[in-house]
This record gives C-alpha cells, structure tokens and sequence, in this order.
C-alpha cells in the first residue's frame, strides 16, 4: 500500500512539474515539504577524482526529495521508451508535439528580455535581465535531450536561474532534432549562433554551459572549429553536465556500464543501438559528432565536467578526464554519489543546489 500511494503521489507531482506551474517561486517550497534540513552530507562532490571517499559514503545518504524526483521520473517512463527497438523508438518521436517545448514558457517574457532570432533557418533565443549593467561574459546554452527532444521545462529553468544568478544573457540555439538531426546542419547552425555572440558581445568571454547530448555539441563545436581552420577565438570555458556519447565504448566500459544500468532511473543501454540507427551513423566510423570524447583536447579550453555515480554514462567519464589532463588541458571533475543524469538540473532536489552554485561560481570566474 505504501509502495502504491508514494507512486502515486509521484505521478500526480511530475504532471505539476511538466505543467509548467513549478517556477523560482515554487521551488523551493516544493523541496521543503521532502527534504527536512540540507547540509554536506548529503552532497557529495569532488573535484579531480572519480573515487568517493569511504568514509564520506558512510556518512551520505538520499533526501526524500530526491527518491521521491526518482519515482517521479521511473512513473513518466523516460527509461522504458529508451527501452525500445528503433523503429518504436522512432514511431514514438514522430509522434510526439514538441512545439511548446520549443518556445520560453510565457511566465518569463515578463522577468527577462527575450530576443528570438531565426539564424540559418532556425531560432535562436536571447534571454537577458531586464537591467544590464556589464556584460563581459555570455552564456552559450546547448541543452541535451538526445537529440530527439527539444527543451524541457528543466532546460528552461535551468537557463532561467543562470540568467538571475549570474546576470549573465544566456543564448540558446533550438537545434534541430529527429528526425531532422544532421551533424553538419546542427554544426553549422551552432556555429552561426557562436559567430552572432561574437559579433554581439565584442570582447566578452563565451562560456559554453552543456548538458547531456548538449556536451556532445558543445565538444563537436571546439573540435569542428579546430579542424576545420576557422580562425575564430575559442569559448573561454566549458561546463560539460553528464556527458554523453553512444558509440566507441569498449568491453570493459559496456559491462560498466551495464552493472550502472538498474540504478539509473531515467536511461537504458538499449539506446546506445538505437539512437546510432536512428541517425544513421555509420557503423564504427568515429568522428567528431559521433565520439567527441575522443580526440586532439590540447588546444581546448578549460573544461569542468559533472557525473553522477548512478548514470550509465558515468564510466565514460573518467578515461575521458584522463585523456584530456594527459594533452595538457585544465579540466576539472565533479562526482556526484549515487546522483542521476542531468542532477545538476533538478532543482527540486537540495543536491542540485550545490552543483548548481559550482556552475554559478565557474561562470562568474574571472
């Protein structure tokens, strides 16, 4: 019985969520009703190490809120429709109506400045706070999804809170997803955008902030550039949350990956089948779209990087870490223990705080 009420509680709590009714405002409230006090043990992040300390996970546990943010994503079937083969998979997207998901909800057209620019065919948002004092730092926003979503309410209050702490504008480019998703086309497009906060902000630093499928872009722009002899300065940061990529896994990062599988609520290993199919990957070909966690990192910017232990990809994660700091290249890992794909986004959770005012202090870095 107990079983059965909290799922339904949790089914009843994602409709509110997806509604759109939970803001800045009701946050908080929301995640007082679950989580009692918030202190250090129940945030666990580490820089510069994929090992949690013994004694640190002795001390650690899960507050309600966020077991309770778990049962509410297993009730929405996030996981089970990455379960499927891809010709379901692909029958489900196209039909899907994702076009509210596309556009600002309307509540924040009266707390910002938002400008929609159509570049190479496709919007581009510009949300900014109402008074602007400097601006020598722009947020580039490239959100995850799997590159068969478009934005989530998540997404949107996510750029939304990096807009009122920092105050900083935060662009997003509406990227084109399945089943339309066309390396060139999306890299073309986010390179377009990249050349209009160029031109827009003069001097001021670009700070790439990605998530999920969101890192695959924001990692495929730098080494797009690169090969290609753009000539243009780099983003001066990278803030990569839950990287991931579905192809160039070995054995040993599979089984990993497989033993990671039944805690993870919101993704499956299926996936990593499917999407490839779906995108019509060539089958083993590497490249920088397919496998941006390879490649030439020693002319990258700095990166900072967010994994949680209980996401499939996480295992892909430290090599990746590895790889880059033996090229010589600044990039700083951030473990979050037993924490899901996208933690850092859920800002019904206390353990998203402390992620998220990490991501703050790293875009207000001089």
């Amino acid at each position: 019985m107990k079983i059965t009420a909290h799922k339904y509680i949790a089914s009843f709590l994602f409709v509110f969520l997806l509604s759109g009714c939970v803001t800045q405002k009701t946050i908080p409230a929301f995640r007082s009703m679950f989580s009692g006090d918030i202190h250090d043990e129940r945030i666990l992040l580490y820089k510069d190490s994929e090992t949690i300390p013994a004694e640190r996970v002795a001390r650690a546990y899960r507050g309600s809120s966020y077991k309770l943010v778990e049962n509410m994503v297993l009730s929405e079937g996030i996981k089970k429709r990455w379960t499927y083969d891809s010709e379901k998979l692909a029958k489900y997207f196209l039909g899907l109506d994702q076009r509210k998901r596309a556009i600002p909800p309307s509540v924040y057209y009266k707390e910002f400045t938002i400008e929609k620019k159509l570049i190479s065919g496709y919007p581009c948002y510009f949300i900014s706070p109402k008074e602007i004092h400097a601006i020598d730092k722009v947020i580039l926003d490239l959100h995850g999804g799997g590159f068969v979503y478009e934005m989530h309410m998540i997404h949107w209050e996510f750029a939304a809170s990096l807009v009122r702490s920092t105050g900083l504008t935060v662009c997003i480019p509406m990227y084109p997803v399945f089943p339309t998703t066309d390396p060139e086309i999306t890299v073309h497009f986010i390179i377009e955008c990249y050349k209009e906060l160029l031109s827009r902000y003069g001097e001021a630093k670009i700070i790439t902030v990605s998530d999920s499928a969101g890192t695959n872009l924001s990692l495929s722009l730098i080494h797009y550039l690169l090969q290609n002899n753009y000539n243009l300065p780099l983003p001066d940061r990278l803030v990569l949350i839950s990287p991931a990529m579905v192809v160039g896994n070995d054995e040993a990062i599979l089984a990993e990956m497989k033993r990671i599988e039944v805690h993870d609520v919101m993704l499956a290993t299926k996936m990593l089948e499917t999407l490839p199919i779906l995108f019509n990957f060539p089958p083993g070909e590497l490249n920088w779209f397919t496998a941006p966690l390879y490649g030439d990192f020693s002319q990258f910017p700095p990166m900072y990087v967010f994994s949680g232990t209980y996401d499939i990809f996480y295992p892909q994660v430290a090599p990746f870490v590895e790889r880059v700091r033996n090229q010589g290249t600044s990039i700083e890992f951030y473990t979050g223990y037993e924490m899901m794909h996208e933690w850092p986004l859920i800002f019904a959770i206390p353990e998203c705080q402390a992620a998220f005012a990490e991501i703050v202090n790293i875009n207000k870095e001089e």
